[in-house]
């Protein structure tokens, strides 16, 4: 049949990085972003989970250098946890992030 579309077989992925939260209590990674040359990844960790904090869990979220995984490059440090997190492609020195309590 001319017309049957082509067998792809089964999706797979496979894993090269994993960057992991450096906190001692774990957050989910609520938000993603890439530096538009691919070498730097940013990372807003938070719990989401309302009034689910735990007493000290940390605010911080970070940047990843991508050929670096087991550090953090960089720690940014807000009063309140990040809940989106995105790079300025203009200008890479620049980032805007969206707090956990609207501030």
């Amino acid at each position: 049949n001319q017309d049957a579309a082509p067998t792809l077989g089964p999706p797979s992925m496979k894993a090269i990085t994993v960057f992991k939260d450096p906190n001692p209590i774990k957050r989910t990674a609520a938000s993603l972003s890439w530096l538009n040359d691919g070498k730097r990844l940013a990372v807003a960790y938070c719990n989401l989970k309302f009034q689910g904090t735990v007493d000290g869990t940390s605010t911080q979220s970070y940047i990843w250098d991508v050929q670096s995984p087991n550090q953090p490059l960089e720690t940014l440090s807000p009063a309140s946890p990040l809940t989106s997190i995105e790079f300025y492609n203009k200008d890479p020195h620049l980032i805007a992030g969206g707090s956990y309590n609207g501030v």
